[in-house]
């Protein structure tokens, strides 16, 4: 913890010192170097919360941030999806489910571990329990939970908090929830039986399937891929797949105004493979910065691209991530900021083991270097003892990186990183 007011001189420990310049509270610093840990928030940075089931590994670590700028983290243990409440400085909301962890209703034909989920305006959590099953020649489903304010099931919706489940034959697998302004929740995966494509669904705010959507739409052009999707605050989306983006209205149809028929391709490396990457966007005035990443082990490519609003592409551009820095990585989240793209992973070296890495691009796809060196590692970043990384959100405002992920012992973290 560096006290404000501190000079250069005062600094002890090797760490940089920081003025009241950089904005302070109670005496503490707010502000400080790119890539490291911010002190204000939780403990020294870092809040963590238990696994819905204690000795079970744990697979899934997520957050989101809602309106009034508190934390909603789900994770998934043992067959059993936990959400938890932090209140904005990181210390946990023990008055939310049993003692700050609410515990999700299981249901029969459906798992959590294959789960998406979201925050509406009311902080009630939306979560979408996926079949246990991709066998689309036997679907069995999907359900929506959706959990009150305060952790318990919410009798409005659907029968005691549960809508679902929801069979038919063109069978939708989702990956993403977005809570809608209206009180809608829209969900985006793949459907269909042996030549499976991007489906979408409608629900309202009971959990009703919307009449809009009273079977699942497709898109019969786009792939069976989906890695991504931004929800922007029109009610359009923006998906990523196959290395094309693909811009859709709220109902779920093709914008014909972005890019050739709604569908707007990047370039990418010709020896790199398919892109696996993901979509990012925190810039969509006017269009999207894009960050994605392509290849795996000692061939990592990592990269950005300028979208304008009609789609056009002005400018995309990649690097390739050095294994010796950041470990022959596997990148697992990006966030994107007017000018950068933050970008984390984390290298498995076996099971409950392995370390984490965050760093920044720039426009040009080359690394922030006022970032930590460029990239910083668990050793000034999050703790030893964080293995994982599974989501990353930028704060509105400060811009700060909030990065969740899971611990060597089945722990889900959550820390807040100065950028």
């Amino acid at each position: 913890m560096i006290a404000c007011g501190s000079s250069d001189s005062d600094a002890t420990g090797g760490e940089p010192s920081i003025t009241c310049d950089s904005g302070c509270i109670d005496g503490q610093v707010v502000k400080g170097p790119p890539g490291q840990l911010d002190p204000s928030f939780a403990k020294a940075g870092v809040a963590t919360v238990p696994s819905p089931r204690s000795g079970s590994y744990t697979y899934f670590g997520a957050v989101v941030r809602a309106a009034d700028g508190s934390l909603f983290v789900a994770s998934y243990s043992g067959e059993k999806t936990g959400v938890a409440h932090l209140f904005s400085d990181g210390s946990v909301d023990r008055d939310y489910g049993d003692d700050g962890l609410a515990i999700v209703p299981d249901q029969p034909t459906t798992a959590n571990n294959r789960m998406a989920f979201a925050v509406d305006a009311m902080n009630r959590v939306i979560v979408v329990q996926r079949p246990k099953t991709e066998d689309v020649s036997s679907p069995n489903g999907y359900s929506l939970v959706r959990l009150a304010a305060d952790g318990s099931p919410d009798a409005s919706f659907g029968t005691g908090g549960v809508a679902g489940p929801f069979v038919e034959a063109t069978q939708l697998y989702p990956m993403f929830a977005v809570a809608r302004s209206d009180g809608k929740v829209m969900l985006a995966g793949f459907a269909g039986s042996t030549d499976a494509k991007f489906g979408f669904a409608l629900h309202g705010a009971d959990g009703a399937r919307d009449p809009a959507f009273s079977a699942v739409k497709l898109d019969a052009d786009a792939p069976e891929i989906l890695s991504d999707l931004v929800a922007l605050g029109d009610g359009s989306f923006v998906t990523y797949g196959a290395g094309a983006l693909r811009k859709y209205d709220a109902n779920g149809t093709p914008d014909g105004a972005f890019g050739t028929g709604g569908v707007t391709r990047l370039e990418f490396p010709t020896d790199a493979g398919e892109p696996s990457g993901v979509l990012t966007s925190a810039s969509p005035n006017p269009g999207l910065l894009v960050g994605y990443t392509i290849g795996s082990g000692d061939a990592v490519y990592v990269g950005t691209a300028q979208v304008a609003e009609n789609g056009a592409v002005g400018s995309s551009t990649y690097t390739r991530v050095d294994p010796s820095v950041s470990g022959s990585p596997s990148v697992s989240g990006l966030a994107a900021a007017d000018d950068r793209v933050a970008l984390g992973g984390f290298e498995q070296t076996g099971v409950g083991s392995g370390h984490v890495w965050l760093a920044e691009l720039q426009p040009d796809a080359s690394f922030y270097d006022a970032f930590a060196d460029g990239v910083a590692s668990d050793a000034g970043f999050v703790h030893s003892g964080a293995y994982q990384v599974h989501s990353i959100i930028r704060e509105p405002g400060s811009g700060k990186l909030l990065v969740a992920g899971v611990t060597t012992g089945d722990q889900i973290f959550v820390a807040r990183v100065f950028q």
